[in-house]
């Protein structure tokens, strides 16, 4: 839900919910798909030991999705792609507490790298299958997550 915040809208999951759950742009329906892009937002984790999150986009070939994930309660931050239900690859490092935190995503090709605060956190490559810029959403796990200052850059 959109929630006001010290003077500044935000959006806020409490539970299982997801946002932003739909097609990018009208180019993508058309199959313009990007293989190199970036995610930048902020990210709050409300109640630390309780709040898990992802951030979602699709995974190529079969459509699976390519998650960055955030768990409070592991103080970890981590990826996997994940096909047919099937987990495939993770890595993760510690972090986190109550506060707001800047989180930068960038996929070149199969490359992946990840960001918290400007410090390089995962530097990934995919060992096969391809991230994509076809849908992106927000997914809060559990506990309350609030997003800030989404933005989707395809390259």
């Amino acid at each position: 839900q959109r929630m006001l915040v010290e003077n500044n809208y935000v959006l806020e999951g409490d539970g299982h919910h997801h946002a932003l759950a739909h097609r990018l742009a009208e180019q993508f329906e058309k199959g313009d798909i990007a293989a190199n892009f970036e995610i930048h937002l902020k990210f709050y984790l409300v109640n630390p030991p309780g709040s898990r999150a992802h951030i979602n986009t699709t995974l190529a070939p079969d459509e699976g999705r390519f998650t960055v994930w955030l768990d409070g309660a592991e103080k970890s931050i981590g990826l996997f792609e994940e096909m047919h239900g099937q987990e495939i690859n993770k890595a993760k490092s510690k972090v986190f507490s109550s506060r707001w935190y800047a989180l930068l995503i960038i996929v070149q090709e199969r490359h992946v790298q990840v960001f918290l605060d400007d410090k390089l956190m995962l530097d990934y490559e995919s060992p096969g299958s391809q991230p994509l810029l076809k849908n992106f959403n927000l997914e809060t796990l559990s506990g309350k997550v609030r997003f800030d200052d989404v933005l989707v850059i395809a390259r």
